[in-house]
């Protein structure tokens, strides 16, 4: 929609996110924005309402082994960062489903209205503070000690990125 969602100014991390404080739907399922008073004017206030930077991120690996078996692993994650969910924004808006476009289910019944028009705002700043298993790979070393034609032979499979856990839609 060509609204800015960061800022970087001064005090402030870089690349917070600035926008529109959400409050909820009024009684025709319009969004209602947190208001200030700038002389005689009432407007919508536009504010920090998030940090795409972690707080902390944090990580761990390992490798096991047990006979002619090995296992790897890595864990790593983040905490206490914002991310914008432009796709439940734009993508899964309810304004879509009048128009015959797509939208989430959970946005049927909430209160909002077909004409709710999609803008940025805190609405769409969920946590994204995650936990991923990166890797996992399982070996086997096959015993080739009597072996004239090769010294090592070693199996493995890897899967990547088989678990995140998080909260971000």
């Amino acid at each position: 929609s060509g609204e800015s969602s960061q800022i970087i100014t001064s005090g402030e991390q870089i690349g917070v996110f600035y926008g529109k404080v959400w409050l909820g739907f009024d009684e025709n399922g319009i969004s209602q924005f947190k208001e200030e008073i700038l002389g005689t004017d009432t407007i919508e206030a536009i504010e920090i309402i998030g940090s795409p930077l972690p707080s902390f991120s944090y990580g761990i690996t390992n490798h096991l082994s047990y006979k002619q078996f090995d296992l790897s692993f890595l864990f790593n994650g983040v905490g206490g960062n914002d991310v914008f969910n432009n796709t439940d924004n734009a993508t899964l808006a309810k304004s879509n489903a009048a128009t015959n476009g797509n939208t989430a289910i959970d946005k049927l019944n909430n209160g909002e209205s077909f004409e709710n028009p999609t803008q940025f705002s805190s609405r769409f700043i969920e946590n994204g503070s995650f936990l991923r298993l990166n890797y996992v790979t399982l070996g086997y070393n096959f015993d080739l000690s009597n072996a004239t034609w090769v010294k090592n032979l070693r199996v493995y499979a890897t899967v990547s990125n088989p678990l995140v856990i998080t909260n971000y839609k």
